[in-house]
C-alpha cells in the first residue's frame, strides 16, 4: 500500500468512539449467521491446534468464510484489542483504519475468493491498538483446508511493523529538515527547543483539551492523548520546512523585507505543507501550513480563524505558534538583538486573542519558568 493510502486511511475511525461505530456499520453489511467452529474430527482446527497458536508471540486470528472473527490467540489480544469490546462474531475489517475504505474492503474480499491469488491477501495497513496508539501492521491472510473451492476457514498473521516505519519515515524526513537548516539562521537548537515548548503545552492538554483536524476531516475531534503529545514532540520542528525554497537572500538578509521580498517568504507555510504531504501523520503538514495564522483571522496563508472545526487553526499548529515566536523573540536575528524573557512573556501575554489563542496562553502563563529552563539548558551559546 502506497504512504498516500496510508495517510489517507489514517484520517478515519481512530478514537474509541469511532471503533464502536466502525464495528456496528460493517457488522450490517454482514448479514449471514455465524457458523460453529468445525467438529475437531472434520478439521484440522482442534483445541490442541489453537492451544499451540496460542502459546506463539505472534498476533494470530482464525477467520471464517465471510472474514468473521471466530478465534484470537493471546498476543493479538495483548497487540489490538480494546477493553469492553467484544471480538468473537465481528468481521476482521473492521478493526482496522484501513479497511474504512470500502473500495479497498472489496478488492480483500475478492482476492481472498479468487483462486488465481491462492486464495490469500496480504498488505500494510492501519489502526489503533492498545491505548489507541496508531500502529501499521504487515497482515498475511492464509486459507485453511481448501482443494479445488474457496476456502471455508483463513488464519490472519499479524506483524507490527510500526517501531520499522517510524525509522524508514524518521531518516526520509530529518534528511529533509537537514536540508532546510543549512539555508537558514536557525540553529539545530531552535528546533529542538521548538520541540520542547510544544510538547511541554501538549503535555499540559492531555485528556483535557478537544483538539480539531484541519478541513481534511472536519468532523473528527479527539481529545490530546499521548500520540499527539509524542508526535508534537517531534513535529513541531518541520514548522519551517518549507523555507527550503526561500532564496539565502531573503531568508539571511540583515534587515526588513521588502513588499516583494516578504510575500517570497509567507509562500514557505504552503510549500511546507506540500513536502510534508506523505508524512504519514498529518500533524505534520497542519504544523508546517498553519503555524504562522493568527488566532484573529490575519495570518497567513490562508487567512484561518479561531479553532472552528472547519475553517479554524489546528491546534497543534496554534501551539506551534506560541513556541515558534517564543525562540524568535528570546534568540538574535540578522534584524534584532534578543529580548528579556520578561519582555518576550509580556509579548505572548498581551498578544493572546490576536495573534494567539487565548487558552493556550493562559496555559504559557503556568509554564513560564519551565519555558525559561528549556530556553537556557538548549542555549545557542
Amino acid at each position: 500500500m502506497s504512504d498516500k493510502v496510508l495517510l489517507n486511511n489514517a484520517k478515519s475511525f481512530d478514537d474509541f468512539d469511532d471503533e464502536f461505530e466502525l464495528l456496528e456499520v460493517i457488522d450490517e453489511e454482514v448479514t449471514a449467521e455465524v457458523k460453529p467452529l468445525p467438529a475437531e474430527s472434520d478439521s484440522c482446527i482442534s483445541s490442541l491446534w489453537l492451544e499451540q497458536k496460542n502459546r506463539l508471540e505472534i498476533p494470530l486470528v482464525l477467520l471464517d468464510s465471510k472474514l468473521i472473527i471466530r478465534w484470537r490467540n493471546d498476543a493479538f489480544r495483548a497487540f489490538r484489542e480494546t477493553e469492553g469490546l467484544e471480538y468473537n462474531g465481528r468481521p476482521f475489517h473492521a478493526l482496522f483504519s484501513s479497511f474504512a475504505d470500502p473500495v479497498y474492503r472489496e478488492n480483500l474480499i475478492a482476492t481472498l475468493k479468487n483462486p488465481e491469488s491462492g486464495y490469500g491477501w496480504k498488505d500494510r495497513v492501519v489502526g489503533r491498538g492498545q491505548e489507541h496508539r496508531q500502529f501499521v501492521a504487515d497482515i498475511n491472510i492464509l486459507p485453511l483446508e481448501y482443494k479445488e473451492k474457496a476456502p471455508e476457514w483463513y488464519l490472519a498473521v499479524i506483524t507490527d511493523v510500526t517501531e520499522h516505519q517510524k525509522s524508514i519515515i524518521k531518516a526520509n524526513f530529518e534528511s529533509i529538515l537537514k536540508a532546510s537548516l543549512l539555508k537558514d539562521e536557525d540553529t539545530g537548537n531552535h528546533i529542538k527547543r521548538v520541540n520542547a515548548y510544544s510538547q511541554t503545552i501538549a503535555s499540559e492538554l492531555k485528556g483535557k483539551y478537544q483538539w480539531t483536524y484541519f478541513v481534511d476531516n472536519p468532523d473528527d475531534t479527539m481529545l490530546v492523548d499521548d500520540d499527539f503529545i509524542e508526535n508534537i514532540g517531534l513535529l513541531a520542528a518541520f514548522h519551517d520546512v518549507g523555507k527550503i525554497g526561500t532564496p539565502e537572500s531573503i531568508l539571511l538578509k540583515n534587515g526588513e523585507l521588502n513588499d516583494d521580498e516578504w510575500a517570497v517568504m509567507k509562500e514557505h507555510p504552503a510549500n511546507g505543507a506540500l513536502i510534508l504531504d506523505s508524512h504519514p501523520v498529518p500533524m505534520a503538514k497542519r504544523i508546517a501550513r498553519s503555524h504562522h495564522e493568527r488566532w484573529d483571522g490575519t495570518g497567513y496563508p490562508y487567512s484561518l480563524e479561531g479553532d472552528d472545526p472547519k475553517w479554524g487553526i489546528p491546534l497543534s499548529a496554534r501551539i506551534v505558534a506560541i513556541a515558534d515566536v517564543y525562540d524568535a523573540l528570546r534568540t538574535r536575528r540578522p534584524y534584532k538583538e534578543p529580548f528579556s524573557e520578561e519582555k518576550t512573556c509580556n509579548i505572548i501575554i498581551s498578544d493572546a486573542g490576536s495573534h494567539f489563542d487565548p487558552g493556550l496562553v493562559e496555559v504559557f502563563k503556568g509554564l513560564k519558568e519551565e519555558f525559561n529552563r528549556i530556553f537556557l539548558s538548549l542555549s545557542d551559546d
